[in-house]
């Protein structure tokens, strides 16, 4: 469950936050969370992770492995310390 899915459950108003704050910390993160995430595996090329990233407009991406568990996360500062620790001798 992302940070824009938690935000998602809330209608702001003027006067009010909807629903109550205890309301909807009772409610099933299944009602909430993103059901088809996009994710990377250890294997994809760095140049794929960043294109994902900006099109996705998104800071990280799971990396999953071929069992489509959980091993990771990248993020676009350890794409962007590759690419300068790449780049460093040129």
């Amino acid at each position: 469950m992302t940070k824009l899915d938690f935000l998602r459950a809330f209608a702001f108003t003027t006067e009010q936050v909807i629903p109550h704050y205890d309301e909807l910390m009772r409610r099933p993160v299944a009602g909430l969370m993103t059901q088809a995430i996009v994710h990377v595996d250890p294997a994809t090329p760095l140049t794929r992770v960043l294109q994902l990233m900006m099109g996705g407009k998104t800071r990280t991406l799971p990396v999953l492995d071929a069992n489509q568990r959980l091993v990771g996360m990248i993020s676009r500062e350890d794409v962007m310390r590759a690419l300068h620790d790449a780049t460093r001798g040129a």
